[in-house]
């Protein structure tokens, strides 16, 4: 349930339970908005952390030419806005920002994105531990090529 469908709805449960849109209904409504204001003002502040990350990719030529090699060569990114699919890899940049110079990694994510309309928790967590563990094994390396 969305921000604005929680508002709605307790509102509305407080109109039935009151009898109207009287002083305590609204009084309940302002005060439902102001338990979600905290999760707007993050949506707010999100998207535009969003569109500052998007920039900063189109600005790196190495991703920029990833995600534009795959937008114009695999058959079902053609198919998805271009703004969705650079929010996605916006999103893959944003938590395993190594494996976003991946093109084999980047295509099966977006593809797989695509396949599902949206981004799920579980991926999102997948790539954050691959990439701790692919951060861990190269400063191991570089430990072990400093001792021996």
């Amino acid at each position: 349930m969305n921000a604005r469908d929680y508002v709605m709805k307790t509102a509305e449960e407080k109109m039935v339970k009151h009898g109207g849109f009287g002083i305590d209904s609204l009084a309940s409504a302002a005060k439902a908005v102001g338990s979600i204001a905290p999760l707007l003002n993050a949506g707010i502040v999100g998207g535009y952390a969003l569109r500052q990350l998007i920039a900063r990719l189109q600005n790196d030529t190495r991703r920029k030419a990833i995600i534009e090699d795959l937008s114009a060569t695999d058959s079902m990114l053609k198919e998805v806005d271009r703004e969705r699919l650079l929010e996605w890899y916006a999103t893959i940049y944003h938590y395993a920002p190594k494996m976003s110079l991946d093109k084999v990694t980047v295509r099966e994510l977006l593809q797989q994105f695509a396949r599902f309309g949206r981004i799920d928790l579980q991926t999102l967590k997948t790539m954050a531990e691959t990439e701790k563990a692919l951060s861990q094994s190269k400063s191991s390396e570089g430990i072990k090529n400093k001792l021996f």
